[in-house]
């Protein structure tokens, strides 16, 4: 209840950006259609450009114990080994003017994890985790053995009753990062896995690849706000904190 209300609050107020995405309607996300309206490019030639960090959330219990959580299984970030904690420590090093969240605890609570002093983060749910519907609270194994489930990895418009779109998934997260993007801002977006491979297959054009991002990876990429471009900072796309840190060299 305390994370429903905190994120009700800060929904309200979503004063980081012009467009207040709490209003926003999947319809209206259908009909913007940033599948086709934001590129992809080695360069970037706008002037207005921000800095993202699209991340997976911390491990919780569920991914501890290799469960498939979507939008129906939550949990807070509660299982910290020593190589978790210091995942963290090294991408609170990037020192993010914001942080956006899906509307799920585990997303919420990772990015208090990493909020600095001036840090403002706010969550809306054009971030949140797919809806796996039939597929949640089985194992990952399990699930990526089944055969429906592989159809829809690597159709976007593969459609199961239950389950939401690969299609509007990827869309979502195209119009949220649009919304949120602000000149010169280094920004960091808390995401799940499905949600983000669905965003790379997009980006790569390739549906059939599988990236195995493990809790707290990252996909670090500019954005060209006047051209509407996505530029990837890196030659690898998925990389771990420590490796985020040393390609930086920070």
């Amino acid at each position: 209840m305390k994370y429903i209300c905190m994120l009700s609050a800060l929904l309200l107020n979503f004063a980081t950006t012009a467009l207040d995405l709490s209003k926003v309607t999947m319809k209206h996300i259908r009909d913007c259609n940033c599948l086709n309206t934001i590129k992809v490019s080695d360069h970037i030639s706008g002037h207005r450009v921000a800095r993202i960090y699209l991340f997976r959330h911390g491990v919780t219990s569920w991914s501890f114990n290799d469960i498939v959580q979507g939008t129906s299984l939550d949990a807070e970030i509660n299982v910290l080994t020593p190589k978790d904690a210091e995942n963290i420590s090294m991408l609170k090093k990037i020192d993010f003017d914001y942080l956006f969240t899906g509307n799920s605890i585990r997303s919420y609570s990772t990015c208090e994890l990493l909020q600095n002093d001036h840090s403002i983060l706010d969550g809306s749910w054009v971030f949140r985790e797919q809806n796996l519907g039939l597929f949640e609270g089985r194992s990952r194994s399990e699930v990526k053995a089944d055969k429906e489930f592989r159809k829809m990895s690597v159709n976007p418009d593969y459609y199961i009753e239950g389950v939401e779109l690969g299609r509007d998934v990827i869309n979502r997260m195209l119009f949220g990062i649009d919304a949120v993007a602000q000149d010169g801002e280094t920004i960091g977006i808390c995401g799940s896995n499905c949600a983000m491979n669905w965003f790379l297959k997009w980006a790569t054009n390739d549906y059939f690849s599988v990236y195995n991002i493990t809790n707290l990876g990252i996909i670090p990429f500019d954005y060209d706000i006047d051209n509407k471009t996505i530029s990837f900072t890196f030659e690898k796309k998925v990389v771990t904190p420590s490796e985020l840190i040393d390609l930086l060299e920070i």
